[in-house]
């Protein structure tokens, strides 16, 4: 509120002196050094704390920024009021939350924010939680293994993580843990058998996806148990909230169950080598990539050929070529977290005008008696005398003729010994 007045006092001081001088005023301003985002750099993790034990948090100090800074923590409450769990206090000179909760307290959301000298402003939020003195508290966290593990997670495989409390406890609704994968926070939800019944283990499992990797091992703070809307109560009477607090019992960094990296790769006979027609339009899918952690984004270098493009999340390339030539290329692709593969280099041959047919190959084989049944495809092969052109869609039927009946073979997409693969599937009325 401050700033504000003093930007419109020097709004209005500057309307009120002469032109020339008032643009003198601007132009100097305009010239300012490029502008500093204040930063933390840091999260604050959700606080759960127990009533009558002291307590201690202080809050990160913000890095960058245009002097001066100027802080603030706010929570439930009007603002600019802060209020607090009975028993502790707010020390702005060293930005320390401490004292002793004198009883328990519902889950409160705070913010703590920094705004520079011309108005960035930079934001952490946190919950504040306070168990009461009796209530159910975790004991342990243990990452238990499936058989035959080898101490690396694969796509596919479940982390399991096994949460246990000192006595009994009642789960509703949807409690969730946040396991920490390489960076990435994946919130696990207590499955229905933490609904069960009273129990003192709540188990939580999380299936790593192909875009999972931790190389350090996965890592389970000590704020990462939240209701998410839901309860977890002592199960005896009174059903105390329970103590949401893993405190020493947080894994970081957990030895023996880290996440495998996927590589990505090509496979070993892969043929990229394409023959284009001058000036034809064309649409074709270089070899894909297998493996590889996420989404795969493919380039080539050096570029195609005037007219051509390739996209980054199929190799597929496409356009109309309008120079006769050869150029030698190389097709990499990228995973999520950089991993590497290439295949070449090979070489892409624009021809002037179309080459001619080579060879017409029948390569499936009937699988009795020489003679193929129902539904058994015949495949054939188009060749042509510069190799493979493209996918034309002009091209896109072959005639067969079976007993005097022409039926039409579809291209399916792919190539085969070095050709273009049509599939036909014999119907009742075919006799040859």
């Amino acid at each position: 509120m401050v700033r504000a007045c003093a930007a419109a006092v020097l709004l209005a001081a500057l309307l009120s002196l002469p032109a020339a001088v008032a643009t003198a005023q601007l132009a100097v301003a305009g010239a300012a050094p490029a502008d500093s985002q204040p930063s933390f750099g840091t999260a604050v993790a959700n606080q759960h704390w127990t009533a009558g034990a002291a307590v201690s948090l202080q809050l990160p100090a913000a890095t960058g920024g245009d002097t001066p800074l100027f802080y603030a923590l706010t929570g439930p409450g009007a603002p600019p009021a802060l209020s607090l769990p009975k028993g502790l206090t707010w020390d702005a000179a060293t930005r320390t939350i401490s004292g002793a909760p004198r009883a328990a307290a519902a889950a409160g959301s705070y913010t703590w924010t920094v705004i520079d000298g011309d108005g960035d402003v930079a934001q952490l939020s946190f919950d504040l939680t306070v168990a009461a003195a009796n209530a159910p508290k975790p004991v342990a966290l243990t990452l238990p293994t499936e058989t035959g593990f080898d101490g690396d997670y694969a796509a596919g495989e479940r982390i399991t993580a096994v949460i246990r409390f000192d006595r009994r406890v009642r789960v509703t609704g949807a409690p969730q843990l946040a396991i920490d994968i390489g960076g990435n926070v994946r919130q696990v939800p207590c499955p229905a058998a933490c609904r069960s019944g009273n129990v003192y283990d709540l188990s939580f499992q999380y299936t790593v996806t192909s875009s999972d990797f931790d190389g350090d091992g996965v890592s389970i703070r000590a704020g990462a148990l939240s209701l998410n809307g839901g309860t977890i109560v002592g199960a005896d009477a009174g059903a105390v909230a329970a103590s949401l607090a893993i405190g020493a019992y947080a894994k970081i960094d957990a030895a023996g169950h880290t996440v495998r990296d996927t590589q990505p790769a090509f496979s070993a006979a892969a043929a990229a080598a394409r023959t284009l027609a001058k000036d034809a339009a064309t649409a074709t899918t270089l070899p894909l990539a297998a493996g590889g952690d996420g989404a795969l984004t493919y380039g080539i270098a050096p570029r195609l050929p005037a007219g051509l493009a390739m996209g980054s999340a199929r190799p597929t390339i496409t356009g109309t070529p309008t120079a006769a030539g050869a150029t030698t290329h190389t097709l990499t692709v990228t995973d999520a977290d950089g991993d590497r593969a290439t295949l070449g280099p090979f070489t892409i041959t624009v021809v002037d005008g179309a080459p001619g047919v080579a060879a017409v190959t029948i390569v499936s084989r009937p699988y009795a008696n020489g003679s193929y049944g129902l539904q058994e495809l015949i495949q054939v092969t188009l060749e042509f005398e510069s190799g493979v052109v493209g996918t034309n869609t002009s091209l896109s039927t072959l005639a067969l003729d079976i007993g005097g009946t022409t039926r039409l073979a579809r291209q399916n997409g792919s190539h085969r010994n070095g050709g273009w693969l049509y599939e036909y599937a014999v119907q009742a009325a075919d006799r040859d």
